[in-house]
Formats: structure tokens, C-alpha cells, sequence
């Protein structure tokens, strides 16, 4: 299996063979990794525009919730909410909330 006996046919074959899978392979790795962050860029953006459709959809039947609190809570809520906290029962007992509000005295 010594190169330098092989007919020169056999090695322009060999070697043509050698360049074409290298080329392939390149290009293969190429197209891939720009295909997958096309990919990712296309997904990350339909999530966001889905995202924001569900936050602009749903924010009427957020406000009705809220318009059900005390105002001080709604308050405390709406920033817990803002700042992306999940509300939790203290934000009920938000300071300079007296609990004079008619509804809820």
C-alpha cells in the first residue's frame, strides 16, 4: 500500500476524493452552523412577538383583577408585577395602607 507505487490515475483520484470530502465537510459544518443560529434568531423573535401578544391580550383582565384590591395592594402589586416579582401576601400589608378604603374598611 506504498504511494509512491500507485499508478499517478489512482493518485489524482485519491486525491481529488481527499479535497472533495474536505470541501464537503466544510461546507457541511458551515451551512449548519448558520442555519441553527437563523434558526434560533427566527424562534426567539416569534416567542417575544408571542409574548408580548399574550401581555397586551391579557392586560384588560389584569387591571379587573387588580381593580378588585385595596388600592394601596393594587399598588404594592402593580410594582411587585413591574419589577417582575411574583406578588406575595405581604404585599397586601403594604405600608401606609390603613385600610380605609369604603369598600374593604
Amino acid at each position: 500500500m506504498r504511494l509512491r507505487t500507485w499508478p499517478v490515475a489512482a493518485k489524482l483520484v485519491g486525491l481529488c476524493v481527499g479535497v472533495a470530502a474536505a470541501v464537503a465537510i466544510g461546507l457541511t459544518s458551515l451551512g449548519y452552523t448558520l442555519a441553527s443560529g437563523g434558526l434560533k434568531q427566527q424562534a426567539e423573535a416569534a416567542l417575544w412577538s408571542d409574548g408580548l401578544l399574550v401581555a397586551t391580550r391579557s392586560m384588560p383582565g389584569i387591571q379587573k383583577c387588580l381593580s378588585m384590591f385595596n388600592p394601596c395592594q393594587a399598588a404594592a402589586v402593580r410594582r411587585a408585577l413591574e419589577a417582575g416579582r411574583r406578588p406575595t401576601p405581604r404585599h397586601s400589608r403594604s405600608p401606609g395602607c390603613n385600610g380605609s378604603h369604603p369598600r374593604f374598611g
